[in-house]
C-alpha cells in the first residue's frame, strides 16, 4: 500500500484516520485504525455487521453506545458489538485519539475512504444525507451499515432498492473517489 494512502481526513466530521493494518494485510481478519478527532468533531450514530473496539490513547471522547453514554479517556476501552448503534464526539478543546479495530474487516476501508473523499469534495454536507443517496446505498449495503433515524424494517429494503438502482454508475463514482489522492497528502 502506498504510504500516502495510509492517512485520510474528513473535514466534515473533523476526523483524521490512519490505517495501521488494512484488511488486505490481515487477510480480512481485522482493520486497525488510529483515529484523531478534532475539538468539536463528531461521528454520527451508526451500526455495522462487525465488532468495533476503541482504545483511547489521547484526550477524551464521549460515546453513545446503545442507550448508554460513556466517557473514554486514555487507557479506556469500549467495544461496540455487531448491530449496536454508536456515535462519539470530542467536546473538549484538544484533539482526541483512539485506536479502532474493526473485526472482521468487511468493507470498512472502502466505505471510509469513499465517505472521506466525498466530504473533501463537498458532497457530504454536515449533518445531512449525502448529495447522491444511491452512491451511499452502494456503500452501506455490503457492510450492513445502519444510519438512523429510519426504522430498520424500512431502512434495509430502501437501501437494497437504492443500491440496485445505483448499480454500475454508483460503482464507477466510488472507483473514481478511491483513485483520488487525499487532498492533504504530499
Amino acid at each position: 500500500m502506498n504510504e500516502d494512502w495510509r492517512t485520510i481526513t474528513n473535514p466534515v466530521t473533523g476526523e483524521e484516520l490512519t490505517f495501521v493494518e488494512t484488511s488486505e494485510e490481515t487477510g480480512g481478519l481485522r482493520t486497525v485504525m488510529r483515529l484523531t478527532l478534532a475539538p468539536g468533531g463528531a461521528v454520527q450514530a451508526h451500526s455495522h455487521r462487525g465488532t468495533e473496539s476503541f482504545e483511547c490513547t489521547q484526550g477524551r471522547l464521549d460515546f453513545l453506545l446503545g442507550m448508554k453514554t460513556l466517557r473514554l479517556e486514555p487507557g479506556g476501552k469500549i467495544s461496540s458489538p455487531p448491530g449496536e448503534i454508536h456515535s462519539f464526539s470530542n467536546e473538549t478543546d484538544s484533539p482526541a485519539t483512539v485506536q479502532v479495530t474493526a473485526t472482521p474487516s468487511g468493507d470498512i476501508e472502502r466505505a471510509l475512504r469513499t465517505v472521506f473523499a466525498l466530504a473533501r469534495a463537498g458532497r457530504l454536507p454536515p449533518g445531512r444525507p449525502p448529495k447522491n443517496p444511491l452512491l451511499m446505498a452502494r456503500l452501506v449495503v455490503p457492510d450492513h451499515v445502519y444510519l438512523p433515524p429510519l426504522p430498520r424494517p424500512i431502512y434495509w429494503p430502501l437501501m437494497h432498492v437504492m443500491s440496485a438502482l445505483g448499480g454500475r454508475r454508483a460503482d464507477k463514482a466510488i472507483a473514481k473517489f478511491l483513485e483520488q489522492q487525499p487532498a492533504d497528502s504530499s
